[in-house]
């Protein structure tokens, strides 16, 4: 198989024209390559851009544009089912707005398929790009992939284990998991995010497709967490590249920063990030509700003393709802217009 048997999935959101531009320019330099942009709510400066360029590319670029923003997890599903057609292309390539290629992401991805394609003499494994940004594929390299994942019965990868045996977990990945080596091309991984994520679309028909319910941040570790549950191995093909232009803005970093975590949009994210994450653990990774509840009473209190001292009560009862309505599995994606501002 090469780029023709490949249609790209490019997600993007309302005017981000200076990143997608950059990204878009990059892919249209591949030969036979098929662009497939899903623009998750935009606006009229976007859309004459897109029917300026498509009077050249054409043959390229097909264009989807939804009324609104209905989520990520909506947007890429959107684009999969439209694509998972026995009339399209075999092969599906996940890109983000501003995953930048580089001329040879793609041949290497290409390149890697066919040879593990031989050897295996299935079409049962998923290929992703390398991304250097990334915490989770960095850590990769050095054979700690479970940083994706978490361990048992963690809470938003907080575990007793690291105060009381704080040797314990890294013992505990090396069983769960294969040992990686800084000299392998390919760095087996149990999820990954949605960019550079490269498959068969038959591999849709057994996993299905993303979570919409999940709306924004962890649906892309749960969706492709479906194809470990499934035997279906992924792997991080460190010779096809993908650069950053926004590098990923974490938790952490803004937890501390005054300036950042006093707004609406840290309290949608902290809302998000923390239920999401208690789905998908107690779905996935609790196999003691005890020693889950321990967890999440510790990370609790540690996270929430940070906005005690910093007297930004909003955050914690954003907080409180946030593990409420992830134990109880309430998807009340309403909430970001409601109670955000």
């Amino acid at each position: 198989m090469d780029s023709s048997d490949v249609n790209v999935i490019l997600l993007s959101y309302n005017d981000r024209i200076l990143t997608y531009k950059q990204v878009l320019e990059a892919l249209l330099k591949i030969n036979y390559l098929h662009i497939n942009i899903v623009f998750n709510g935009t606006n009229k400066k976007v859309i004459e851009y897109m029917n300026k360029l498509q009077l050249h590319f054409s043959k390229k670029i097909t264009t989807h544009y939804l009324d609104k923003n209905y989520g990520v997890p909506y947007a890429y599903g959107y684009g999969m089912r439209l694509l998972n057609q026995p009339n399209n292309r075999d092969f599906i390539w996940l890109l983000d707005d501003d995953n930048l290629i580089d001329e040879v992401s793609l041949f290497h991805l290409c390149q890697s398929w066919n040879s593990l394609h031989s050897k295996l003499n299935s079409n049962r494994f998923v290929l992703t790009s390398f991304r250097s940004s990334r915490n989770d594929h960095k850590t990769a390299l050095d054979d700690s992939n479970l940083i994706s994942l978490g361990s048992n019965n963690s809470f938003y990868f907080f575990c007793i284990d690291y105060i009381v045996h704080k040797f314990k977990i890294f013992s505990q990945n090396k069983e769960r998991k294969h040992k990686n080596s800084n000299s392998s091309r390919y760095i087996r991984v149990p999820n990954t995010p949605y960019g550079g994520l490269f498959f068969h679309k038959s591999l849709l028909n057994t996993i299905g497709y993303p979570n919409k319910n999940y709306f924004l941040y962890g649906d892309d570790g749960e969706f492709t967490y479906r194809f470990t549950k499934n035997n279906i191995p992924i792997y991080i093909d460190t010779n096809s590249k993908l650069v950053d232009i926004d590098p990923p803005n974490l938790l952490s970093q803004t937890i501390l920063d005054p300036s950042q975590n006093n707004t609406s949009h840290f309290r949608k994210r902290l809302y998000f990030l923390i239920r999401n994450r208690i789905i998908f653990e107690r779905e996935n990774l609790v196999n003691s509700t005890p020693k889950y509840i321990l967890n999440m009473t510790l990370f609790s209190m540690l996270f929430c003393n940070f906005f005690v001292i910093q007297f930004k009560f909003k955050n914690i009862k954003t907080y409180f709802k946030a593990l409420r309505d992830g134990w109880f599995k309430i998807y009340n994606n309403n909430f970001i217009n409601v109670n955000m501002r």
